[in-house]
C-alpha cells in the first residue's frame, strides 16, 4: 500500500510539473508587437547577457521592412514589408504572404502597417492602399480579411494593430479610433473633430488609450484620450499643455495606471486620470520603456533617464552617442540603437544596468532608417531596415555560416497570385495556443516522461 501511495505521488508530481512547464510554454512570450506588449513597456521576458553580439544572419526580404518586426514563442520571426509578410526561423524563409495590390500592379508596393500578434499566435497587418486588415494563422493561412473605406476619399496612415489579451484589436487611423473583435467585426470607433490617431494605442484594463498627433493646426493640440473598451465611450481626453505641438510615442502605462508620453519639445508627462502628474525636459526625445520592478526608462539626446517606480528620480546615464529607440530584458539591460553622426553610422548597443556598454556593432549608415530593436525568446537581437531591407540577427552565431537567405526575393514563392508561399521543410512556427509548434521539444512533457520512469522503475525495485 506504501509503495502505491508513494508511486502516485511521484505520478503526481510528474504531472504537475508537466502541466506548468506546458503552461509556461503556451503562455505566449516572444516580442508579439510594436513596443513588446500591451502596454507599451518595451520590456521582454528574455536575457540578453549572454549575447556577444555577432551577426547570426542576414535576411534580405522581398520588399523593404514598414516597421519592427515581432517574434512568436518559438523564436520565428514575422517580418512585414511593403510587399507582403514574411516569416523567418534560423534565417530561413518557412512561409510568405504577398499583397493582391502587388501582384496585380508590377514594381508598385503598399503601404503597409507593422505585424502584431495574439496571444493564440494569430498575425494582424494592415495594407493601405488595398483597404484591408489582415488576419492570419500562425502558418500564415488565411484566417480573415476586413475591408474599410474612408471618410475623406484620401489615403491615412494608420497605427499598427494591438490585440488585447480578451479578444479585442484596436488601431488608430488618420479620421478614427477603432475597436475590433479577433474574428474581424468592428465593436465601436470614434471619429475626432480634428484627426491624426496613427500611433499605436496601449492598454491597461478595461480601458484603451488613443494618442492623436499635432494635425498641423495652431489652434489644435495632441491629446491622450482613455476609451472604456466595451462600450467606446471616451472617458476623458488630456491635452498637451499650450504652446506644446505633438505627442510623439506610443502611451506606456504603468502598473498603477500612470501613462507616459513623450512630446516633440522633448518633455515627458506623466497622466493620470486626465492630470498631470509629472513632467520633465529630457531633451530630443527618444523612446519610453518599463522594467519587471516598474522603474521608467526614457531617453532623451545622449542619455538614458531613469525614475523609480515610486515616480522619484534614481539615476541619469550619459553615452559617448545619441540614443534611439531602445528596449529592456528582464534583466534591466538595455538593447539600443545609437546615432554615431561623426562616423555616419547607427549602431546597435548592449548596455548593462549600470549604463556601461558591453558591445557595440555598425548595422547601418545614418541615411538609413533601422526600427526598434527586438530581442527573441534565446537572446538573439533582430533589427529591421528598411532602405535596402535587411533583417539583422545578432546573438552567438553558429560556427557554420550556412542557412543565411542571403539573396533578396523577387517575387514572393509561391505567392504570385497574391496568397501565401509555403515551405513545407521549414517549420511554421506556434500552434493556435501560442505553443510551440509540433516539431519542437516541450520541456513539460519531457519532465513527465522523465518522471513518470523513475517512477516505474521505483516501483519495479520495491516490488523486487
Amino acid at each position: 500500500m506504501k509503495v502505491g501511495i508513494r508511486f502516485v505521488a511521484l505520478l503526481f508530481v510528474a504531472m504537475m510539473l508537466s502541466g506548468t512547464l506546458m503552461a509556461s510554454a503556451a503562455s505566449g512570450g516572444g516580442w508579439p508587437m510594436y513596443r513588446g506588449d500591451i502596454y507599451g513597456r518595451a520590456q521582454s521576458p528574455y536575457d540578453v547577457s549572454s549575447n556577444p553580439g555577432d551577426v547570426v544572419y542576414h535576411h534580405f526580404p522581398y520588399g523593404e521592412p514598414v516597421g519592427a518586426p515581432i517574434v512568436s514563442p518559438d523564436g520565428t520571426v514575422i517580418l512585414s514589408t511593403n510587399a507582403g509578410l514574411e516569416a523567418i526561423k534560423d534565417g530561413k524563409k518557412v512561409w510568405n504572404f504577398t499583397y493582391p495590390y502587388v501582384v496585380q500592379n508590377p514594381g508598385s508596393y503598399v503601404s503597409a502597417s507593422p505585424p502584431a500578434m495574439d496571444k493564440y499566435g494569430n498575425i494582424y497587418v494592415g495594407a493601405l492602399q488595398e483597404q484591408k486588415l489582415y488576419a492570419f494563422k500562425p502558418d500564415g493561412e488565411d484566417k480573415w480579411v476586413v475591408n474599410w473605406t474612408y471618410d475623406t476619399g484620401n489615403y491615412q496612415g494608420f497605427s499598427s494593430f494591438l490585440p488585447d489579451n480578451n479578444g479585442h484589436i484596436f488601431y488608430g487611423s488618420d479620421w478614427e479610433m477603432v475597436a475590433l473583435t479577433t474574428s474581424g467585426e468592428r465593436m465601436w470607433n470614434i471619429t475626432g473633430k480634428q484627426p491624426y490617431f496613427s500611433i499605436r494605442p496601449s492598454v491597461y484594463g478595461s480601458t484603451v488609450y488613443f494618442a492623436k498627433r499635432w494635425s498641423g493646426s495652431f489652434a489644435d493640440r495632441s491629446q491622450l484620450y482613455a476609451v472604456d473598451i466595451p462600450t467606446g465611450r471616451v472617458l476623458w481626453n488630456w491635452s498637451l499643455p499650450e504652446k506644446e505641438r505633438s505627442i510623439v510615442s506610443t502611451p506606456l502605462v504603468s502598473p498603477n495606471g500612470t501613462v507616459y508620453v513623450l512630446a516633440d519639445s522633448g518633455i515627458l508627462y506623466g497622466i493620470r486620470d486626465n492630470s498631470t502628474v509629472m513632467s520633465y525636459r529630457v531633451g530630443s526625445p527618444g523612446s519610453l520603456a518599463m522594467d519587471k520592478e516598474g522603474n521608467l526608462y526614457v531617453s532623451g539626446g545622449n542619455s538614458i533617464y531613469v525614475w523609480y517606480s515610486n515616480g522619484t528620480f534614481s539615476r541619469k546615464m550619459d553615452f559617448p552617442l545619441a540614443v534611439g529607440p531602445f528596449a529592456l530584458d528582464t534583466r534591466g539591460n538595455i538593447v539600443a540603437l545609437m546615432w554615431n553622426t561623426s562616423a555616419s553610422k547607427i549602431d546597435l548597443a548592449s548596455i548593462i544596468p549600470e549604463g556601461q556598454m558591453r558591445w557595440n556593432i555598425s548595422i547601418a549608415a545614418t541615411d538609413q532608417n533601422p526600427f526598434e530593436a527586438v530581442i527573441g525568446p534565446d537572446g538573439t537581437i533582430y533589427v529591421a531596415i528598411d532602405y535596402y531591407g535587411e533583417l539583422y540577427a545578432i546573438g552567438n552565431a553558429p560556427s557554420d555560416s550556412g542557412g543565411n537567405d542571403s539573396g533578396g526575393d523577387t517575387g514572393g514563392d509561391g505567392a504570385s497570385d497574391g496568397t501565401n508561399g509555403n515551405d513545407s521543410g521549414g517549420d511554421t512556427g506556434g500552434g493556435t495556443d501560442g505553443s510551440t509548434g509540433s516539431g519542437n521539444k516541450v520541456p513539460g512533457f519531457e519532465a513527465a516522461l522523465m518522471l513518470s520512469s523513475l517512477a516505474a522503475v521505483f516501483l519495479l525495485r520495491r516490488r523486487r
